[in-house]
C-alpha cells in the first residue's frame, strides 16, 4: 500500500480506467458476495502502475464500505492474447486479496 502511494487517492484519478470497465465490481454471485471483474482484454502493459493502484483502491473501498465481506473474483479472458496477460498482476492481485 505504501510503496504504491494510494493515500490520497480519488475517484477521479481512475475515470478513465472505469469508462473503459478494466476493474469493476458489478452484481453479486449466489452467495451475496459482491464480483469484482477484471477485464484482461481492455488490459494495458504500460499502464501497470495506475492498474495497480485502481485496484488496490477499489479493494479498499470495499472492505471499508462492508466491512470485510468477501468478494467474488471474475477475470474476463475472452480474447485476451500473450501481450495483455500479465503474470505480475496476477501475482499483486493474489496477494492483495
Amino acid at each position: 500500500r505504501s510503496s504504491i502511494n494510494i493515500k490520497h487517492a480519488c475517484i477521479l484519478e481512475f475515470k478513465f480506467l472505469l469508462e473503459n470497465e478494466l476493474i469493476y465490481f458489478h452484481g453479486y454471485d449466489n452467495k451475496n458476495n459482491e464480483i469484482l471483474w477484471i477485464n484482461l482484454t481492455r488490459f494495458d502493459n504500460h499502464s501497470e502502475s495506475i492498474i495497480k493502484r485502481l485496484s488496490i483502491f477499489l479493494l479498499e473501498r470495499h472492505y471499508f464500505l462492508t466491512k470485510g465481506t468477501p468478494i467474488a473474483l471474475m477475470i474476463n479472458m475472452y480474447q485476451a492474447s500473450i501481450y495483455t496477460l500479465n503474470i505480475d498482476f496476477f501475482k499483486f492481485i493474489f496477494n492483495a486479496l
